[in-house]
């Protein structure tokens, strides 16, 4: 991973390379098919009351995840990530076994056609192009992971700038949204950085609860370095990395983003 059933298929030898004379039509059948990809790996080492969560940043239209026999859920998209918490699934001992069915490509309005009638988050480009071969791409399009973290951990990281009408401040508003499986006193620490150099720093107390829950940390930067459009100056760029901190200052979890301070008319 990341990959497609196609690519995977070439590899194994089932299908000819598709960009060599008419072979992409010895390919076609591989879209109206579905795919099971396994994987076997190891419980990972958790901390005291950790989470473990089975996270996909994409998958290629539709698929069904098991793990160790059980049934994890369903998705269908092909632009957004998902993920399931799997602490309680893990095996003691041995392998684990994760199975991923991925479902033939859904029929789509192609090149001739209405997007009004366009009815799935899928690119329409491989279903009949005129600079494109009939190739509908399925599979696992990006990474899988396995996050561990304590009891509570970062979802989500947006970073907000608004800047001054004469450029000289910024308003910069770092939102996080904090998942946790049960309600408990935890800190939020931003500190924003430009080329490695601590900007702010701010930090905010805040009780989760038991599904998701936001917290912004705002700041005011003075003469900030502009992000720029090529010609016109340099692409400066800040960092703001966000901790989730427990008791003593043990962090659970860290996010980092990287923003430019600009504005678009």
């Amino acid at each position: 991973m990341p990959g497609a059933a196609q690519e995977d298929a070439r590899d194994a030898g089932l299908i000819p390379d598709w960009t060599v004379d008419f072979n992409s039509r010895l390919c076609e059948w591989t879209s109206a098919r579905d795919w099971v990809y396994r994987r076997r790996f190891d419980t990972p080492g958790l901390p005291e009351d950790g989470v473990v969560r089975l996270r996909f940043e994409g998958v290629d239209f539709e698929c069904h995840v098991y793990l160790n026999g059980t049934h994890l859920g369903d998705h269908v998209g092909q632009n957004d990530a998902f993920e399931y918490d799997v602490t309680d699934l893990l095996a003691a001992e041995g392998a684990n076994r994760l199975v991923v069915i991925v479902e033939h490509a859904p029929e789509q309005v192609a090149q001739i056609g209405r997007t009004s009638e366009v009815r799935h988050w899928k690119a329409r480009f491989a279903y009949n192009w005129d600079w494109c071969t009939r190739l509908v791409p399925i599979g696992i399009h990006d990474s899988v992971k396995l996050l561990v973290t304590g009891p509570a951990w970062l979802e989500d990281v947006q970073v907000d700038v608004a800047l001054s009408d004469d450029h000289r401040l910024a308003d910069i508003n770092v939102s996080s949204r904090v998942g946790s499986k049960q309600p408990r006193a935890v800190e939020v620490e931003v500190s924003i950085r430009r080329e490695g150099d601590l900007v702010e720093r701010g930090r905010l107390p805040m009780i989760p609860g038991g599904l998701t829950s936001w917290v912004a940390n705002c700041f005011i930067i003075d003469d900030p370095d502009l992000w720029w459009p090529g010609g016109y100056g340099d692409q400066a760029l800040y960092e703001a990395e966000v901790e989730l901190l427990w008791e003593g200052g043990v962090v659970l979890d860290r996010k980092r983003v990287r923003f430019g301070i600009r504005r678009v008319e």
